[in-house]
């Protein structure tokens, strides 16, 4: 920055110039970003667990690490960081971090015990369709032939059970 002083009375005074230097910072820019809810082993990063947001709402691009689609090992604390580098060369660029959970779901213990063979026309009921959960884990169980089926006559019948936890973050469907 720099200034003349022009005098009036060019007699008495002389014309007069100061500078001085003035350093223009780059404007700060700062993330919002959240802890994602975990995920389990297997899935692939995405924009819900990649969502930093610049609290300016100036235009750039987020560079993540790991990037979108990479599928992290089971880990409690693993560490997702963003850099955002925005367009406008007047703004600074901003890192970010935030933690994400991965969990590899455990398989409940199942058991079912044969059951005792039945005569043709006999409605399959709780006595055959009585499969447990060993774990204690709430959910819920589906057969592959429904409560009142009546199945034909004939050897080897498979019944199948399927168990799906309430909680399918932490336990596998089995």
């Amino acid at each position: 920055l720099s200034v003349t002083f022009k005098p009036a009375n060019v007699s008495q005074y002389s014309q007069v110039t100061a500078s001085v230097q003035l350093r223009v910072l780059k404007a700060p820019t700062s993330l919002s970003w959240s802890n994602p809810p975990a995920i389990q082993v297997g899935t692939a990063l995405s924009a819900t667990q990649l969502c930093a947001v610049c609290n300016e709402g100036i235009e750039g691009r987020f560079e993540y690490s790991p990037p979108l689609h990479s599928v992290l090992p089971a880990d409690p604390q693993h560490e997702l960081r963003v850099v955002f580098i925005p367009c406008d060369e007047n703004y600074s660029t901003a890192e970010a971090s935030v933690h994400l959970t991965v969990v590899q779901p455990q398989r409940p213990s199942l058991s079912w015990s044969p059951p005792a063979d039945i005569v043709f026309g006999t409605e399959l009921s709780a006595l055959q369709l009585n499969a447990a959960c060993d774990d204690d884990i709430e959910g819920s169980f589906v057969y592959n032939y429904p409560l009142g089926t009546i199945l034909p006559a004939g050897d080897n019948i498979v019944l199948l059970a399927t168990f799906t936890p309430l909680d399918t973050l932490l336990y596998a469907v089995e």
